[in-house]
């Protein structure tokens, strides 16, 4: 009976074992979920941008920019009762997961069959975001657990702009240094030779 509880199991206890699958991948060790530790694979989730871009663990993302959260395990994703939790944002179609902002939306808990998940940051800083999957079959047993997870990093537009490049200078600026640079050398080797005055008599000459 075990087996048919998984994923909404996971909302017991005000979401205890959703929080504990979510941040699995920081903790020093996986957590016991359906009775069994699940096995720690962070392929399974693929992360992309707008723009189809894959996002990976630790990269900066805008603020308010959707990203699609994909399960990609190697067996068949209709084999396969599935859960994306994340710590923060909007997650659609989820619920709350604790009290902490973090949401979940899976297979059994009314979203049906799910392979990919989307997801908007609405606040800055760090988020963390989950994918949990088992194999689906008769209830009882305990299922095969496989939890994948990243981190990213949510910013402002402004914040994620490169540091702008000072334009060059004008010709004239760059050709006036150019010529205090070689007045100077040659005062100094002027001096080192005990000529300063024949050579200053000879730019003036020049001049």
């Amino acid at each position: 009976a075990a087996a048919c509880g998984w994923p909404h199991f996971l909302r017991a206890d005000s979401c205890r074992k959703g929080l504990e699958l979510l941040h699995s991948g920081q903790a020093d060790s996986p957590p016991v979920i359906m009775n069994a530790v699940p096995t720690m694979d962070p392929d399974i989730l693929r992360v992309v941008n707008s723009s189809g871009g894959a996002v990976v663990h630790g990269d900066s993302v805008p603020l308010g920019a959707p990203l699609t959260l994909v399960h990609r395990g190697t067996k068949d994703p209709h084999g396969s009762q599935t859960v994306f939790i994340t710590s923060a944002g909007l997650l659609e179609q989820s619920e709350p997961c604790g009290e902490g902002g973090a949401a979940m939306v899976c297979t059994t808990c009314g979203a049906g069959w799910l392979r990919q998940a989307q997801w908007t940051p609405t606040a800055t800083g760090a988020a963390t975001l989950a994918v949990g999957a088992a194999r689906t079959g008769a209830c009882f047993g305990t299922p095969a657990v496989t939890i994948g997870s990243l981190v990213v990093r949510v910013r402002t537009g402004t914040e994620l702009l490169p540091t702008p490049q000072l334009p060059p200078p004008p010709l004239r600026t760059m050709l006036w240094n150019w010529g205090v640079g070689v007045s100077s050398a040659m005062s100094r080797a002027c001096e080192s030779s005990g000529l300063t005055a024949s050579c200053s008599s000879g730019w003036a000459g020049a001049g």
